[in-house]
């Protein structure tokens, strides 16, 4: 199955809109409620696109039926907004005012109405408002829609469209009445904060009218209460409504809609209460972000982890993926959902183009098939394996990281010497292609200071600088394909890809290490290896390319407060050298993935102390950012802020390393035995 059919039943209702965060999205019929606000004091309307300031992304489950809370802040005025999915084609809702910026008679609350089935090619179907019953309904090929809430709307309008009706708010104001109606494609039900402060909603799909219309109703109901009666029995009471209740619903849907395991526990403990105290909040962090950043890819029908909501239609075209990110997605996913993860390894899996690597972009827009990314594929499928038990998961993943490694060999060695450079291929009509600038994309460290001194060689279409990095992830790749392929039986391939890991574990040993400065470097193909030291220097130790010695030397760079070392760890370039003070991107910044990697390599090398003191660390420096709901794509070496310049994403997924790896450390989720690696032991004397 694919598109929506594919979709687990639970998961049908979620936040699908990559740019509008705030909407709930019922996937099969494209029903669609949004949230808008409009505020008079500034004659200024709002649906909460994910650019704008004042959405604040709450704790929530990675499915709508474990809670989802955001805050929505609007010209001074802020509401709390919680969903919930009761059951199968159930959502409850809840707004309530925690400040007011105005007189709230003057602040609308709409609930904007669409539903645009996939089988229909975007048209909107009809919406009709029965005000004796105060639902809002709709129906498509024996799907039925009621829409209600706790109290009735003040005002109901139909508009052609989510624009129309912003169009209206903003130049007619919020007493304008014209647009009142009961039929139309997109019907808003709105409600003042002066008579509803707090208001609690539903919207059911079932496969009857008057079924979908006594659910909304149910889950609507005020509990009834069974108290003891003196002198024996029992008595009914009508509790107060202050939410979407579930006594009734449970008979009518089948399910008892429990408090949210994120509720908060603390009352006003803080904008969404208290998280409660028996949960890890490293792994909430990370089932927070990846949830977050979960979306729906209308294009090629599919759930994936997009790198970030502020990458999406703007830039993207609607969806896209970037190689890399998604295999760390669906490594950190694996931690909270099974199902996400491995449609993340599928999503990332498509890239592969018919030259045979994995594209390093592909999107609405655009497609760089010239350029892959460096390959940590096979380690995040053995990974996944060894997390989630699943061969099938190998047997697909195996032809195609099995092909993106043969290209690695094939088009990335433009010297012929056994060692590898980034490139940019002869295909594609990619933007940057054939430039020095896509062979830097290929790295995904593109403005790094170990590029500076390499060349493009227009012949080779690669780099004149063979990469540590590069270099280690590729022996890496190799020993994993192997174990990918003993598992399947495969012995000719392991024997293989063996060989291959051997070959170039025993090069990178020998000529990427500096002798002089006593350092694994990028070299240069006149031999003269490269001035900048990245973490990438770190990364034979990842590949057990490091002898004991060499691993050692290395290591004690993590100490040296010129190099690596420091209140904050790991900047993207020793901390002596002239570009760590640039400050922009790669130049000097600290980056999520380069941590994951390299920690991972500590871990293998039997740097224990070290693995956890780099863990402990970047949780730390996360943390400052996130009590603020923030998930930086980068941070400050020097000071450990996030946006203390332009080119930090405010929420982007592989941010979510960093809680990740605290998480790894400290409850096993990558132990050391995972790739059931033959470790080093730590060479005696060493720090």
């Amino acid at each position: 199955m694919t598109g929506a059919a594919a979709v687990a039943p639970a998961r049908l209702w979620n936040t699908w809109d990559s740019d509008h965060p705030a909407a709930m999205r019922f996937l099969p019929l494209g029903l669609e409620l949004r949230p808008c606000v409009y505020a008079a004091s500034r004659n200024a309307f709002t649906d909460f696109p994910a650019t704008q300031a004042g959405l604040t992304l709450g704790p929530r489950g990675v499915t709508a039926a474990e809670g989802v809370h955001l805050g929505l802040a609007h010209a001074g005025t802020e509401l709390e907004l919680r969903y919930d999915s009761p059951g199968p084609g159930a959502l409850t809702g809840n707004y309530r005012a925690r400040r007011h910026g105005e007189w709230g008679l003057r602040f609308w609350v709409l609930i904007a109405l669409r539903l645009m089935p996939p089988d229909r090619r975007g048209a909107c179907l009809r919406w009709r408002f029965h005000a004796e019953r105060g639902l809002a309904t709709a129906s498509h090929r024996g799907s039925h829609v009621a829409v209600g809430a706790s109290r009735p709307p003040l005002l109901v309008t139909v508009h052609r469209s989510l624009v129309a009706l912003r169009q209206e708010m903003e130049s007619k104001g919020y007493w304008y009445l014209d647009s009142r109606g009961t039929a139309g494609p997109v019907m808003a039900l709105r409600y003042n904060l002066e008579e509803m402060p707090e208001l609690s909603f539903a919207a059911v799909v079932a496969d009857s009218a008057e079924e979908a219309a006594q659910t909304v109703s149910a889950a609507l109901a005020p509990p009834t209460l069974t108290l003891p009666r003196k002198g024996g029995g029992e008595r009914s009471v009508e509790g107060s409504h202050s939410g979407p209740q579930s006594s009734t619903l449970e008979a009518e849907a089948g399910r008892l809609s429990s408090p949210s395991p994120l509720e908060g526990k603390g009352g006003e403990g803080g904008a969404f209460g208290t998280i409660p105290s028996d949960e890890d909040p490293r792994l909430a962090a990370v089932r927070d972000v990846i949830a977050w950043n979960t979306v729906w890819d209308p294009v090629n029908q599919r759930p994936y982890t997009a790198l970030s909501r502020n990458w999406g239609a703007q830039k993207f075209g609607g969806w896209g993926v970037w190689l890399d990110d998604l295999f760390f997605h669906a490594l950190m996913a694996s931690a909270v959902d099974a199902d996400l993860a491995r449609e993340n390894l599928a999503a990332a899996l498509s890239n592969a183009t018919p030259f045979g690597n994995l594209a390093c972009l592909m999107t609405g827009r655009d497609a760089w098939v010239d350029r892959s990314q460096p390959p940590i594929g096979s380690l995040i499928a053995w990974l996944l394996h060894m997390r989630l038990g699943d061969e099938a998961l190998l047997r697909r993943a195996y032809p195609v990281l099995a092909a993106n490694h043969a290209w690695w060999l094939m088009r990335r060695d433009g010297n012929g010497d056994g060692l590898y450079e980034y490139g940019s291929s002869n295909v594609g009509t990619g933007l940057y292609v054939g430039t020095k600038l896509a062979a830097k994309d290929e790295s995904f460290m593109d403005n790094s200071p170990v590029h500076d001194e390499a060349a493009f060689d227009p012949t080779t279409r690669t780099l004149n600088s063979a990469d540590v990095g590069l270099n280690s992830l590729i022996a890496l790749d190799a020993e994993m394909l192997a174990r990918i392929a003993a598992a399947l039986g495969d012995d000719a391939g392991a024997s293989r890809h063996n060989a291959t890991a051997e070959g170039l574990r025993a090069r990178i040993a020998e000529r990427l290490w500096d002798q002089e400065r006593r350092c694994f470097a990028n070299r240069l193909w006149s031999g003269k290896f490269v001035r900048s030291i990245a973490p990438t220097s770190f990364f034979p130790l990842l590949a057990g390319a490091a002898s004991p010695e060499q691993a050692t030397t290395m290591v004690r760079l993590l100490h040296d407060p010129e190099k690596f070392g420091g209140s904050w760890l790991l900047p993207s370039v020793t901390r002596d050298d002239a570009a760590f003070h640039d400050n922009v991107y790669w130049r000097g910044r600290i980056w999520p993935p380069l941590n994951f990697l390299v920690w991972l390599g500590l871990k293998r090398a039997g740097f224990a102390a070290e693995a956890a003191a780099l863990a402990e660390n970047g949780w730390r420096l996360f943390q400052r950012a996130w009590a603020d709901r923030n998930c930086p794509e980068n941070f400050s070496a020097v000071t450990g802020e996030a946006f203390d310049q332009p080119d930090t994403d405010s929420f982007y997924g592989w941010g979510a390393l960093m809680p990740f790896i605290a998480l790894s450390e400290q409850v096993g989720l990558a132990p050391r035995d995972v790739w059931t690696l033959a470790e080093r032991t730590r060479p005696a004397g060493s720090s």
